[in-house]
């Protein structure tokens, strides 16, 4: 394993224009656009629209999907500090995102040359659908990310978003999906998919943000053994306080 290098700077803004950063008091900003700038050999801006209807919202606002229209910074220190820190070793990589939110790490994984597959809840595909449209042009000579639909309670289900001909991904990137405050127990299941989308190839790239209580555990911990569990090792390899990045693999 390569040794840690510090990241190239990104740009994130949202508008109205606010500069996003570990200094963010919440690690968060929500927005109606968000303009990122992408520092490639050929530098790209994704400009995403968060910007959702009414049939759209209720739903989000009626648990924890709303969490996934936030660009965290788990998420951002995902995309420096992984994907960026190798922009030659995506080409034609089979990649998912679970959880993604509105995208980002996937997105520019697709960006530097990667199949990707974004999966989220029903409530925010649209979202992502129309996000994808707006920032891969048919002539730009990238293969778009596809957006699906994926429930970590079935297991089942994984198989629909494999790869063609394939029985897992080359790479699987999970950011902030973890806080059982918010999230409840949901680690047990995403702990399975990431399973059952991984063979002893797979590199699973995990950022959490740590935000553990006393009175409210953040789950990451038990997350992890689970992984273990499953036969998965997990290396630290990066992070800022209070986000850690993780490699997972299976053990040999």
């Amino acid at each position: 394993m390569a040794p840690y290098a510090e990241p190239k700077p990104m740009e994130w803004y949202y508008s109205p224009p606010l500069k996003l950063g570990v200094e963010t008091d919440s690690g968060a900003a929500c927005e109606q656009t968000l303009e990122v700038t992408v520092p490639l050999a050929v530098e790209r801006k994704l400009r995403l629209d968060l910007r959702m209807s009414e049939n759209e919202l209720e739903p989000i606002f009626s648990g924890a999907a709303w969490a996934g229209t936030v660009f965290w910074r788990a998420a951002i220190q995902l995309c420096e500090q992984q994907l960026l820190r190798s922009p030659n070793g995506w080409h034609g990589k089979h990649v998912i995102e679970l959880g993604c939110g509105i995208g980002v790490p996937g997105m520019i994984a697709a960006l530097l040359g990667a199949r990707v597959v974004l999966t989220e809840q029903p409530t925010l595909v649209d979202l992502l659908e129309r996000n994808i449209a707006a920032n891969f042009a048919a002539d730009d000579g990238l293969l778009p990310p596809s957006a699906a639909v994926l429930s970590w309670e079935h297991q089942s289900e994984a198989a629909k978003v494999l790869p063609p001909g394939r029985a897992a991904f080359d790479v699987i990137l999970c950011a902030d999906c973890v806080f059982e405050p918010l999230y409840g127990t949901s680690w047990k299941p995403l702990s399975a998919t990431i399973d059952a989308l991984s063979d002893a190839r797979t590199v699973v790239l995990l950022a959490v943000e740590r935000r553990p209580s006393a009175a409210a555990p953040d789950g990451v911990g038990l997350f992890l053994d689970a992984l273990a569990g499953y036969g998965f090792d997990a290396a630290l390899v990066g992070g800022d306080h209070p986000v850690r990045l993780y490699r997972i693999q299976r053990r040999a």
